[in-house]
């Protein structure tokens, strides 16, 4: 969900779930129930379909909790206590804070948070990866900073896990443990231990720093007790030590059996334009039906991303359909299959000319523009992603968190006099 702040201010927002980008609205003007729906937002506080909340952040134990009034009704957001299929659906129904907390939630800021990849390599800032670490009697349990290359895959391999609360779990044979605070490689596959959770911030697009959620501090390359360039859960910044850059061990990657979700997309208007003019000077004492030529570039674009997963600079392909908008209804009018930067804009642009054909009056000067509405359309989409990693190994499997974004152009003319000659 994405909080946008209101032009009316008041602290109030607009929310926006990212899966559709559709903004939470009253379900109809009858019932209070909370759905992702509408297109645009709407601080009309008169109206049923007003996209207004207004959050109320707890305090104390609630560390992390809030609560969403919904400003039209006056009504706190909860769970609902119905029976299925609206068990925990939204609904906007109680003047008062619910004694039995439904009207709380629980909160993670994405913002700052990298949601890193599956398979991924860590290097520190003395330019070498994470690995195990080596003693004088062999392997040790610790993960220490010492290969120079990416390439000795799995030895510089780390699996990231993702759970529901944003945090993470990592293996590396075992799973990353703290003890004391020294990052071991060690431990079992408990999700509840805090020891073995770490969150992981945003640095910049492709660094991270990882903080320990057993003693809030972040994880540092330090050298110490006879270990060296070891990780430590040691200090409360990120410091140059605790800057991690993460990449993928992935080789190429394809992204196939693209299955778009068309009831839940959204279709809106960015801006309007003057896409063309001509002028048509009727110099004779009679109306003549005249011809007025114009010409434009007509643009569309399109992208895939992603709204949770990164995806890291590997080589890729995809092979999907297009969608584009026609007459405010969305259609498939091609294909795309070939390399693709995740994320990137393509554009494809048209030199067009069209004739309009308009009645002057007698000894009058006719204008004629071509008006243009540059609209978009957001289509959550389900995707197939198959891996090539580091040593012919390879993992294929299916994502739903696609969102593709269309923009096209839709052309109407208008016509005035503008002057008697």
């Amino acid at each position: 969900m994405e909080a946008e702040e209101a032009n009316s201010g008041h602290g109030l927002v607009h929310l926006k779930c990212s899966y559709n980008n559709k903004y939470w609205v009253r379900s109809s003007k009858e019932e209070l129930w909370i759905i992702a729906k509408a297109d645009q937002p709407n601080e009309d506080q008169s109206k049923w379909s007003c996209t207004l909340f207004k959050p109320i952040f707890e305090t104390g134990n609630h560390y992390g909790q809030v609560k969403f009034l919904h400003v039209q009704l006056g009504h706190y957001v909860c769970h609902s206590k119905e029976t299925e299929p609206y068990n925990s659906c939204l609904l906007a129904e109680s003047e008062d804070p619910r004694n039995d907390l439904s009207d709380i939630f629980n909160y993670t800021d994405l913002g700052a948070m990298f949601m890193l990849p599956r398979y991924v390599a860590f290097k520190g800032n003395n330019q070498k990866y994470l690995t195990r670490g080596l003693r004088d009697d062999g392997i040790s349990e610790y993960l220490q900073f010492k290969s120079k290359q990416k390439g000795g895959f799995p030895y510089v391999t780390h699996r990231v896990y993702q759970l529901f609360d944003g945090s993470v779990r990592i293996q590396y044979g075992g799973f990353w443990r703290r003890d004391p605070n020294w990052i071991k490689h060690d431990g079992d596959d408990n999700t509840t231990n805090p020891n073995l959770k770490f969150w992981p911030v945003k640095v910049n697009e492709n660094v991270v720093a990882l903080r320990s959620l057993a003693n809030n501090r972040y994880c540092k390359r330090l050298t110490k007790d006879y270990k060296k360039d070891c990780l430590n859960a040691a200090v409360s910044t990120i410091t140059s030590e605790a800057k991690m850059e993460v990449s993928e061990v992935t080789v190429s990657r394809k992204i196939y059996n693209v299955n778009y979700h068309f009831r839940d997309a959204r279709i809106y208007e960015l801006s309007s334009f003057i896409a063309a003019s001509g002028v048509y000077y009727n110099e004779t004492k009679e109306s003549v039906e005249a011809e007025v030529n114009l010409s434009f570039t007509d643009t569309r674009s399109y992208s895939w991303n992603s709204i949770i997963t990164s995806k890291l600079n590997v080589p890729t392909t995809i092979k999907a359909t297009i969608p584009v908008i026609n007459n405010k209804t969305i259609q498939i009018v091609g294909s795309f299959d070939g390399p693709y930067e995740w994320g990137d804009i393509n554009e494809n642009s048209n030199d067009m000319e069209i004739t309009y054909k308009v009645r002057v009056p007698p000894l009058c000067e006719m204008s004629v523009n071509l008006f243009g509405t540059e609209v978009a359309c957001d289509i959550p989409f389900s995707y197939v992603q198959h891996d090539n990693l580091i040593n012919d190994r390879q993992d294929t499997y299916d994502m739903h968190d696609g969102l593709y974004t269309g923009i096209t152009n839709i052309y109407n003319f208008n016509y005035d006099i503008a002057k008697y000659l």
